[in-house]
């Protein structure tokens, strides 16, 4: 005599009877709402040939976010001070045919002077360090801003030259705000800002034939340095119009860019 297996449907007691009663499945888990984009650090792809050949100076990690801080310098090109830096790219990408401009964009120039070098946070930290910059920015007063001579700069790993414009009035006030981020920076257990810095925006650049060009980027043109002469002709030519009162701004906030977000505060506007 063989084995029944058990019943395909199970019967209620007495009272109900006749009634089927369906078997119960498994419960069905619940599925758990999507992570915000803001918990979520997206892997950007380190592809040199959608970057004009630039290289990621750090490895993307995940949950670690680029971070920078800096003082945003705006100005219309039909304005006097972004007439001058138009004038004076247009020049010098004449002798640079590779000089790409930095913040130029649908007849304004976007320029920032940096108070920090290139940052990275844990997702952890990002609250605090935000915090640490509005307190920064809402305790410090705006003032008088101006930019007085053009300079050239390299990045750390030399694949880059930089055609940048120095700060002279200022420079103190930018000192003091570098000095008041050092504390959450140590925090953090990131460095410090330059001890002599030379405060600067940058209006453009070009892939320098350093130790940072690699065989993805050898394939676009690089410089081996700026021609002779080219700082010095735009100093000549173009100095004395940055330093005319109608070229000079008002630094007025503070900025924060951790991923792609950027975040703003008033200098002086309290909390």
């Amino acid at each position: 005599m063989s084995k029944r297996g058990p019943p395909l449907v199970s019967y209620a007691d007495s009272d109900d009877e006749g009634a089927e009663v369906e078997p119960e499945g498994p419960p069905k888990k619940k599925r758990l709402p999507p992570l915000s984009s803001e918990l979520v650090a997206i892997t950007p792809a380190d592809n040199p040939a959608l970057h004009q050949g630039r290289v990621r100076g750090s490895p993307h990690v995940d949950g670690r976010w680029a971070c920078h801080v800096y003082v945003p310098v705006v100005s219309e090109t039909s304005k006097q001070l972004g007439e001058v830096l138009s004038n004076a790219f247009r020049t010098a990408k004449a002798k640079v045919p590779t000089l790409n401009p930095i913040g130029l964009d649908d007849g304004r120039w976007e320029l920032h002077i940096s108070l920090s070098r290139p940052t990275f946070l844990w997702t952890h930290q990002r609250e605090e360090f935000k915090n640490a910059v509005r307190r920064v920015a809402t305790s410090h007063q705006g003032w008088a801003l101006s930019l007085t001579k053009f300079i050239k700069l390299e990045n750390d790993d030399r694949s880059r030259v930089f055609l940048a414009v120095q700060v002279g009035a200022g420079h103190e006030q930018l000192a003091a705000l570098t000095g008041a981020l050092t504390p959450a920076l140590r925090a953090i257990k990131q460095s410090e800002f330059y001890p002599e810095p030379k405060f600067h925006v940058s209006i453009g650049w070009a892939l320098s034939k350093g130790i940072g060009v690699t065989e993805s980027t050898e394939n676009f043109p690089t410089i081996t340095e700026l021609p002779q002469g080219v700082i010095e002709d735009l100093n000549r030519d173009f100095a004395a119009r940055l330093q005319r009162p109608s070229a000079h701004l008002e630094a007025e906030e503070v900025c924060v860019k951790v991923g792609k977000r950027v975040f703003r505060w008033g200098l002086g506007q309290g909390t």
